[in-house]
Parts: C-alpha cells; structure tokens; sequence
C-alpha cells in the first residue's frame, strides 16, 4: 500500500527546481488523480457493502478512515503543484514585463497553462491602461540613476517604437542610446544587454 507516494514524489521535484518552470508532469498528475478516483471508490464500496453494525467496527472504520486521509493527502500534493505552477506563471509574466513566452520556457508549459498566462496578461494589461498606462512591471526596486542608457543588441528584434513616437531599428551587434524605459523589458527578456 503506497498511498500518497505519487504525490510526495511530485511535490519533491518540484522543491527541488523551485526557480525554473519544470516541464508539465501530466503522467504523474494522471496518476494521483486515479488513486484518488480508487480511493475514493474503495471508500464508496466499503460503505455500501457494509451494514450500519458492520461499519461501527473500530478496525473498518480505520480502513475508511486510511483511505479517506490518504484519497484527501493526494489531492492537496496536487493542487500543491498546480498552485505552485500558477504562481511561477504569474512571476514569469512580471519578471518578462512582456507578453511573449520564450520558447525555451512555453514547451514546459501545457495548453491550458499558456491559455492561462494569456488571460492573466489580458488582465494585468487592462489594468494598467486603467491606470493612466503605468507599467507596473517596470523594475521600481531603485530609482534609475539616468534617463538613458546605452544598450547592444544581441538578436534582431526589428522595429521599436518607444515612448516619444520615434521608431529604432534594432539589429544585432549594434548599440544604441536610448531612454530606460523604452527598453527596460527587452533587456528583462535577454533580446539587448545593458552596456555600463
């Protein structure tokens, strides 16, 4: 009988590798949700099997009991996990301050988790148009000691427009001098390196 051992066995890999957004474990997750669905059948047949005087039994009450703790252990490990995924989705959203996934990090999610970055974006979006167009993924931990910042850019990116209306053209090994602000995401996402 090794209730639970799923579950603990998920909920340590993901101790383990905290900071990264793991691949989705759908196997696993398969897994405790059908040990829970058999244990929680186990229980029902248990009570329908059984008499009143039969289930007043200490040694079958212990069974019910056993099941039950184990069927309600599996599903707080599960959703241990998935909240656990959620809040890394979350993070991955201010840490960017974009809306683009990079591609190394969308393969480790699965559909509805992308589906669920989506909306979550949409809304922290609205948000922040609500609010005057404030950027609140801008990193405010310091004040930026100046307006402009001199950056090289290590992949193509294409057009940017920044704040001002003005439209750069960012191809790689190139440098430019340009307002914080206008670029401070792109160099969240490793597209451009700020150059001291």
């Amino acid at each position: 009988m090794n209730h639970g051992k799923k579950a603990v066995e998920l909920l340590r890999d993901v101790h383990i590798s905290s900071d990264v957004i793991q691949p989705f474990n759908g196997d696993a997750v398969r897994t405790i949700t059908e040990e829970i669905l058999a244990l929680n059948s186990e229980v029902a047949d248990v009570v329908e099997n059984y008499s009143e005087e039969d289930l007043e039994s200490p040694y079958l009450a212990l069974n019910i009991l056993v099941h039950f703790t184990s069927m309600q252990r599996n599903k707080r490990c599960l959703l241990a996990y998935l909240m656990h995924r959620l809040q890394q989705i979350k993070g991955l959203r201010w840490d960017l301050g974009t809306s683009v996934i990079p591609d190394n990090i969308k393969t480790n999610l699965n559909p509805r988790e992308v589906q669920f970055f989506s909306e979550y974006d949409k809304m922290l979006g609205d948000y922040m148009r609500s609010v005057n167009e404030l950027d609140l993924t801008m990193d405010l931990n310091q004040p930026p000691k100046n307006l402009f910042i001199e950056v090289r850019v290590k992949q193509d990116v294409g057009a940017l427009v920044t704040e001002s209306g003005n439209t750069i053209n960012l191809r790689a090994n190139t440098t430019h001098f340009l307002r914080r602000t206008d670029v401070e995401p792109l160099i969240r996402q490793g597209v451009l390196e700020h150059i001291n």
